[in-house]
């Protein structure tokens, strides 16, 4: 691939990114307000390759779901307080590794108790 070609393929990546960003924004915008459709859009979207993330961190599948799903009632259950500073994207990732960490932590807790 030449070096044109390839600055086309980043530019084209980054207006997809940046196309993505959006939609989500838009979607995030529509589960603040409370509509179900969205969230289910939103939950749709991003389920599987957090679960493949949480996957990193946990090797129990039932945890990696219960995690995710965690992020997901978390993300409903206080929608109209949560403030998304970078992007949906990358809030539902970060809470995907912090429940994860926590989840680890109670285990190693649990594993020295006994």
């Amino acid at each position: 691939m030449n070096r044109f070609a390839k600055m086309k393929k980043e530019r084209i990546y980054t207006l997809f990114e940046t196309l993505s960003i959006e939609v989500d924004k838009r979607i995030f915008t529509a589960v603040v307000q409370g509509d179900r459709d969205a969230f289910g859009d939103l939950f749709q979207k991003y389920y599987q390759v957090l679960c493949n993330y949480a996957l990193t961190y946990l090797d129990d599948v039932s945890e990696v779901e219960d995690a995710v799903q965690d992020v997901f009632v978390y993300v409903w259950n206080n929608r109209e307080v949560i403030v998304v500073d970078t992007s949906v994207k990358s809030y539902l990732f970060t809470s995907v590794k912090h429940r994860a960490l926590n989840i680890l932590k109670h285990l190693c807790i649990c594993r020295i108790s006994y």
